[in-house]
């Protein structure tokens, strides 16, 4: 199994839907599993 994780280190996405406001950052906005079917509860968590 492989985990993808998409990041965007930025105060906004590149279309200017979301903005986190002055001074702070978004985080990760996506993740799933490659390889299988459903990933284990962990990444839940």
């Amino acid at each position: 199994m492989t985990l993808i994780t998409i990041v965007q280190y930025a105060r906004r996405t590149k279309d200017r839907d979301y903005d986190a406001g002055k001074g702070k950052k978004i985080g990760v906005i996506t993740a799933y599993c490659r390889g299988r079917d459903r990933c284990p509860d962990w990444v839940n968590d």
